[in-house]
């Protein structure tokens, strides 16, 4: 849907307050089980344990051994505007011993319940293979996608839906693994540094762009205790700016705020119900910095589109 110019007056003068309104809010962590803290992952096909996930990392850590804790189910929901991008396998080993790690399996299926591995349920399944120390550390979602052993093959990125995540390990030794389910979300890096005293401010930009759900705009490497200027809009036409280029152009604002005494300014927000789906958004920062060219840096700009 366009936005006319009264959905634009609205879509800015509720993204202005909310983002002016979020400055100072605390971030999230990035592991969101940890059977050590949270207690034991399920063992049932019918009733994953539910896991939220969110952009960025979101690691999963747990134990398992034939015979009492064969299986731990997970589920987990990617949100309109991410996708599944990885799997990393940070840890596989057995325990107390920290050595190899006998040869495991793991799948992937979509929905919020799973199935017990077995050669009748194979097909039920998305991708499935075995699962070792020396697959790790790195990515083992493209081994799943390959559905080597069973499953009917996926692409890569999974897209948003349902999934649910099976781990099993049939040898009687118990075997300790770490998971990270690596999560794209609703913005890209639109490039445009300008350089000021500490190189290129970095503007980082994470969340998905729906309505009530959590983002993080982190603005760093700046000049600290500055004054900066966030700019955005909802098109780019960039425009020459103080020796670099604005990405948001025509812009709204500038929102004035301060960078701390390290340079950074952290500004958790929601969306605001009410944007249309597929409003793109463009969001730069100047900054007043006495080494940068015309004594003004710029952070590299982002982009977001809601969904």
């Amino acid at each position: 849907m366009p936005l006319t110019a009264p959905r634009i007056s609205r879509t800015i003068t509720a993204l202005a307050l909310a983002l002016a309104l979020a400055v100072g809010t605390t971030l999230s962590a990035q592991v969101v089980y940890d059977e050590a803290v949270d207690g034991d992952l399920s063992n049932s096909a019918g009733a994953p344990t539910a896991v939220s996930v969110g952009p960025g990392s979101n690691i999963v850590s747990g134990t398992m051994i034939n015979g009492t804790d064969t299986r731990d189910f997970l589920t987990f929901t990617i949100p309109a505007g991410g996708s599944l991008e990885e799997l990393t396998l940070l840890v596989y080993e057995d325990l107390p011993s920290h050595t190899f790690g006998a040869v495991g399996y793991h799948a992937i299926n979509a929905g919020s319940t799973s199935l017990n591995p077995s050669f009748g349920t194979a097909n039920s399944f998305l991708g499935g293979n075995h699962l070792f120390n020396l697959l790790g550390p790195g990515d083992i979602l493209p081994d799943l996608a390959a559905a080597t052993t069973n499953g009917t093959g996926f692409t890569i990125p999974l897209g948003p839906g349902s999934y649910s995540y099976v781990i099993q390990q049939t040898g009687f030794n118990l075997t300790g693994y770490s998971l990270d389910f690596v999560v794209e979300d609703s913005w890209t890096d639109e490039g445009c540094a300008l350089a000021g005293v500490n190189g290129d401010p970095l503007l980082d930009a994470t969340g998905f762009l729906t309505a009530g759900t959590p983002n993080t705009l982190v603005l760093s490497n700046a000049a600290p205790s500055a004054v900066a200027g966030l700019f955005f809009g909802v098109a780019s036409t960039p425009v020459a700016f103080k020796g670099g280029l604005l990405k948001p152009f025509p812009f709204f604002g500038p929102v004035i705020l301060n960078t701390s005494a390290s340079g950074e300014i952290p500004i958790p927000f929601s969306l605001p119900a009410g944007i249309p789906v597929g409003t793109e958004l463009y969001i730069q920062y100047a900054i007043d910095d006495d080494a940068a060219v015309n004594d003004v840096a710029l952070s590299n700009a982002v982009r977001g589109v809601t969904s």
